[in-house]
């Protein structure tokens, strides 16, 4: 679920505010600790689909939350910097994106720069992203 606003400070510039919390809907592993040695092992339910959405609101710390800023210049040229957190049990993502895009009539190229800003490692960290667009309504 998400929200944006865009405020259109004059004909070609642009402003944009986007916030989202998102969430998988399926339930989670349950840790369970083994008395004898310690260690922790993890079960996952085996459920309907159904019951598996409806279990996956009992977990709150696997809602992900995401923010982005946009400037835009004409509908042309945009620069764009946003941040992702997903809750360390979830997976501990943390990161920072930077990024442009141009567009020419109905296509684009849009690049984005991952930065890592969680404590542990991550395999996104110092991505490169190239996304091409088709706006097929154009």
């Amino acid at each position: 679920m998400g929200a944006g606003y865009d405020l259109f400070l004059d004909g070609e510039n642009r402003l944009g505010l986007t916030l989202e919390a998102s969430k998988l809907l399926v339930p989670g592993a349950e840790a369970v600790v083994d008395p004898v040695t310690n260690r922790v092992s993890y079960s996952y339910p085996d459920v309907s689909v159904i019951n598996g959405m409806g279990k996956s609101f009992s977990n709150k710390k696997s809602v992900m939350y995401s923010i982005a800023a946009d400037y835009s210049y004409n509908d042309t040229f945009d620069i764009r910097t946003g941040y992702f957190h997903e809750s360390a049990e979830q997976g501990g993502r943390q990161f920072a994106t930077i990024g442009v895009g141009l567009k020419y009539k109905s296509f684009g190229l849009d690049v984005s720069y991952l930065i890592n800003t969680a404590k542990i490692n991550n395999a996104l960290d110092n991505t490169l992203r190239f996304g091409l667009v088709w706006d097929i309504s154009e």
